[in-house]
Parts: structure tokens; sequence; C-alpha cells
């Protein structure tokens, strides 16, 4: 059907979908809980969480495991309403001089001020696009969008900040595992680093090898 309608072969890979997205157990969890609705805690409490589309449809248990670091350490996670940025759509649009779609978007950066969470500090997996593809791709510049960018964090680059600062929960326990990692190529064009491999090293036991590196220092084959 895939290969029929949309054009991918049909022995593509093709990852599961979740059950249940993320969005719609967190909106279960949060009335479970009582707290749905409930009054924004103090900015220094809480943190505003942007998933990806691939957390919500396919891998709901990252956010859970992203949540339960942030919520350990003391914070309150606030997630707003969000759908797909559609950043590649957004890219041809861009490409093509065609309609500006930004506003349309829930994660448009001007539509979280009016909720009262735009100056607290927001962590998320799709950081490149929020910081920077908004305001140059689709031309949205205004004081909104600016304060938005700001706050917002990479969620590696959020828990090494607060380790700097010896505020990060570190009693790990040990766990002596090989962890091969590749960061992701939006991260890279931030020039931040790569603040999971700092977090890694604080972990007993953990082996962690950045893959890109390890590929570029591989020999070229032989011809």
């Amino acid at each position: 059907m895939m290969e029929l309608t949309v054009g991918v072969h049909h022995k593509a890979p093709f990852p599961n979908f979740s059950r249940r997205t993320f969005q719609s157990a967190w909106k279960r969890r949060q009335k479970r809980r009582g707290v749905a609705g409930s009054p924004l805690p103090a900015p220094d409490k809480a943190v505003v969480y942007f998933h990806g589309c691939a957390v919500n449809y396919y891998e709901p248990h990252v956010a859970n495991a992203a949540i339960a670091i942030l919520e350990r350490n003391g914070y309150q996670v606030i997630v707003p309403e969000q759908v797909c940025l559609r950043a590649s759509a957004d890219q041809q649009r861009h490409l093509r001089r065609g309609p500006r779609q930004g506003p349309q978007e829930p994660q448009d950066p001007r539509r979280i001020r009016p909720q009262g969470i735009q100056d607290r500090r927001h962590v998320n997996f799709v950081h490149h696009t929020i910081k920077a593809e908004y305001r140059e791709m689709l031309d949205i510049r205004d004081d909104d969008e600016k304060v938005v960018a700001e706050a917002t964090w990479d969620i590696c680059e959020f828990l090494l900040d607060l380790h700097e600062q010896g505020k990060l929960d570190t009693s790990f326990g040990r766990l002596d595992e090989d962890l091969p990692y590749h960061a992701p190529c939006q991260l890279r064009s931030h020039g931040i680093g790569l603040p999971a491999m700092d977090l890694f090293a604080l972990v007993p036991g953990l082996r962690a090898r950045d893959m890109d590196m390890t590929a570029a220092a591989w020999p070229a084959p032989m011809a």
C-alpha cells in the first residue's frame, strides 16, 4: 500500500507505530494525577517540553524517560499541544517562495506566549526548528519568537548545564555497556558540542562512542 500511494518500496524498513501516542498518554496521565488545568509553576521550577514526531508516534518511551529525568531533578514538565513540525514541507515552501505557514503550527513560538509559558525554559528534540528554522525560513521575527528561541535548550545541553551548576542528580547505578552514539545533524549545526557525550561520561561503567568520530578514524577501503 505504501509503495502504491507514496512510493515507498514495500521492502523498506519502517518503524512500528505505538499503540498510543505520547500526547494522548500524557493527557491521560495528567488527568489521572488531577493536575490538568492547574496553575503554572514558577519559572525556575518548570520546563516546557517539545517532542518530535518520532517520539509521539513511534517511541513514546523516549519522552517518558526524558520527563522522568527532568522530574527527578525537581522540575514540573509542561507539554503544550503540538503537531509535526513539517520541516521538510516548510523548507520546500520556502524554496518555492510559497505561502508562509508557521503561524498555523501549534508550536509556533508566538502561540506559546499567550499561554504564559514563554518565560519557562524549553527542552526538546526539535531544537533547531524552534531556534532557527522558523526565523530563517518562515521569517517569523518578533519579540515572542525571540523570547522562546532564547529560552530553548537541547535536553542534553540543559542537563549538562545543571551538572555544571552542581544541581544534577548524579546518583547513577553502574552500567557496564557499550553505547554507540550518533549526534543529530541539527544538534551539530548549533555548535554546542556533544553534551550527551559529557553526560554519558557521568554514568559509571558506560562506554559511549561518538560513531561519527569512529567512522572518520576508519581506514579508507582499498580500491
